[in-house]
């Protein structure tokens, strides 16, 4: 009886962090692709992905590589923008670097 009860739970637990799985992996696979979009330079495909990915956690990382591509045509308030929003953490960091 308590292994079937515990069978049961086990059973609920999966079928609540099934869709939530599926939905970080089809995430990240927009992730690959936007990273790959911005690795070959192909600015609309960057875009499509870097606006599905909005809401996951690796969408700050889509608006860096946006405002990475094309550094030099970027405006300086929009740089500064994320540049204060990211605050001190890595990306920032970085693209205060290679604005500088």
């Amino acid at each position: 009886m308590k292994l079937r009860i515990f069978l049961a739970g086990l059973c609920l637990a999966s079928s609540l962090v099934g869709p939530a799985q599926g939905q970080e992996q089809a995430g990240d696979a927009q992730f690959i692709a936007a990273r790959e979009a911005f690795r070959v330079g192909n600015r609309p495909r960057l875009e499509a992905m870097a606006e599905q990915l909005r809401g996951h956690v690796l969408a700050d990382y889509a608006d860096y590589y946006l405002l990475r591509q094309g550094l030099e045509q970027q405006s300086p308030g929009s740089l500064q923008a994320f540049i204060d929003r990211q605050g001190d953490s890595y990306l920032g960091e970085k693209l205060r670097a290679e604005w500088l």
